[in-house]
C-alpha cells in the first residue's frame, strides 16, 4: 500500500447540483454516499490525481476549477490532509466506476452514482442527512459554496447509529489489519465528537476515506 499524505476529493458540481457515489460493503451488504477522490499516484500532480480519481469512479472527464478545502487530518488519521477541489464536468456520462486498488475493491464497489442539488437539503433524503461523515462535508461545501440555509446549521448532524457503526467497524478492521496503529474502541470519541466539533476522527472514518 503506498503512503500517502494527502487524500484529494472531487466536489463535480453542474447546474446546482453535485455528484456522489454510492459505496457498497461486500461483507455487510451496507452502503452509503460519498464524495469521491483518492490518494495521489507517484509522478502525480493534485489535479492529475483528482481528474483520474474522477475518471476511475464516475467515468467523467472533469476540469479542475478550484480548492474548495483544504483541512488537516485528525491525529492517528492515514492522511496529514484532507483537499476537496470544485470539479466541471466536461464530457462522458456519470455512472458507476470502480476501484482499481486490490484493498478497496475488496471491501466495497461502487454501485450507484447520483446528482444531489446543493441548493436544499429536502430532496436529500436520510441516506444523506443521517450520514454521520458524508452530510457535514457536503454541509462545509454548501457553506463555503453560498448555498447553505439559514435553517440549517453548518454543523448540525443527525447521527445514523446503524450505518455509521458498519463504517466504523469496517475502517477499525481494515487498520488493524495494517497494523498502522493501535485503535480504541470509538464510541467515546463518537460521543465527544458528537458535541464538540461534530465531525468523526479520521482514524474512524469509512475505509475508502481513510486508506485509497
Amino acid at each position: 500500500m503506498l503512503k500517502r499524505d494527502t487524500r484529494y476529493q472531487g466536489a463535480i458540481v453542474n447546474n446546482h447540483q453535485i455528484l456522489l457515489i454510492k459505496h457498497r460493503e461486500h461483507k455487510t451488504g451496507r452502503s452509503y454516499w460519498a464524495i469521491s477522490g483518492g490518494g495521489m499516484e507517484p509522478g502525480e500532480t493534485g489535479e492529475e490525481c483528482v481528474r483520474r480519481e474522477m475518471k476511475e469512479e464516475t467515468n467523467l472527464d472533469v476540469q479542475v476549477k478550484s480548492l474548495l478545502m483544504d483541512e488537516p487530518d485528525y491525529p492517528g488519521g492515514t492522511y496529514q490532509r484532507l483537499k476537496t477541489f470544485l470539479c466541471e464536468p466536461l464530457k462522458g456520462e456519470a455512472s458507476p466506476g470502480f476501484e482499481p486498488e486490490p484493498d478497496a475493491a475488496s471491501a466495497y464497489s461502487i454501485v450507484e452514482v447520483k446528482w444531489f442539488d446543493l441548493r436544499s437539503e429536502a430532496n436529500w433524503g436520510p441516506e444523506i442527512t443521517d450520514d454521520p461523515i458524508t452530510y457535514p462535508q457536503l454541509s462545509k461545501l454548501r457553506a463555503i459554496s453560498g448555498y447553505q440555509d439559514k435553517e440549517s446549521p453548518t454543523n448540525q448532524i443527525v447521527p445514523h447509529f446503524s450505518i455509521g457503526y458498519s463504517r466504523i467497524k469496517l475502517a477499525m478492521n481494515l487498520k488493524k489489519q495494517d497494523n498502522s496503529s493501535k485503535l480504541v474502541f470509538p464510541s467515546i470519541y463518537w460521543i465527544i465528537q458528537r458535541f464538540s466539533d461534530r465531525i468523526l476522527p479520521s482514524n474512524y472514518r469509512l475505509f475508502a476515506l481513510t486508506y485509497k
